[in-house]
């Protein structure tokens, strides 16, 4: 099948599902779209789209750069050596287990997690770390006007277990508010889709589905700033959307 624009795409969408713009708005199916590209770019992973990338952690520093054009982090590897890459390491998300065990039924059986896509096995490693997003300061394009903070929603997938605090500031305040919460993510697909898989023993892996999270936020501001601090254990997690809401306060 050749290809199609992103107007065709559109304009399919709203046809097969019978609705025009005034349901189906643009910003609506380019939300869409955008978390099909990503929900294929996670499942179908090629060797052209993988980069691995080496850095040294620096004392009293809490980021680490990844890779230009990165949307996910598949391993993370962390050397006790301050020079080379080679000796005692520890995986902080999960390591490739299928020299040992490789094929699914070997894999499943020791408790570790098949990849259909790339026929490897991965062990779910429980160290923790904590990884950080900051962003500027918004002021949803009514720099003039007091908004009233409602509701912080935002689409993880992934990301079991993970504990996040998330942070607000307020007109150039250097103190949040601050809310606490843990990723609960329900697992979706089926091992079978009709019975006995025509190639293996799976047609779609189980995989835990895209999930939305609602947190109650407070206080007035004219700008506002998000931080938001994850503490990873062992699941891989990828942050889709985040939409804020607001009630339109006066002029100030």
């Amino acid at each position: 099948m050749a290809g199609i624009s992103y107007t065709t795409l559109v304009t399919q969408i709203r046809n097969y599902t019978e609705v025009d713009s005034n349901v189906f708005t643009t910003d609506q199916l380019e939300n869409i779209i955008l978390n099909a590209q990503y929900r294929i770019m996670r499942d179908l992973p090629i060797d052209a789209d993988r980069k691995q990338q080496t850095g040294n952690l620096v004392t009293g520093q809490e980021t680490i750069n990844s890779p230009g054009g990165s949307l996910f982090i598949r391993g993370i590897q962390v050397y006790d050596s301050t020079s080379a890459t080679t000796g005692a390491n520890t995986y902080l998300e999960k390591k490739d287990v299928t020299a040992s065990f490789g094929n699914q039924s070997a894999c499943t059986t020791a408790g570790h997690t098949w990849e259909a896509t790339t026929s490897k096995c991965y062990q779910d490693i429980d160290n923790t770390y904590q990884a950080d997003f900051k962003t500027t300061w918004l002021d949803f394009e009514q720099p003039g006007i007091s908004k009233f903070l409602k509701r912080f929603l935002a689409i993880w997938s992934g990301g079991k277990n993970m504990n996040v605090t998330l942070n607000w500031f307020r007109d150039y305040n250097v103190t949040p508010t601050s809310a606490n919460f843990t990723l609960d993510p329900t697992t979706g697909g089926v091992n079978y889709l009709w019975g006995q898989g025509k190639y293996g023993n799976a047609k779609y892996a189980t995989a835990f589905q895209p999930t939305e999270y609602k947190v109650s936020m407070s206080k007035a501001a004219k700008v506002v700033r998000l931080q938001i601090i994850q503490t990873v254990s062992g699941f891989k997690a990828s942050l889709q959307n985040i939409s804020i809401w607001a009630k339109q306060g006066k002029i100030r």
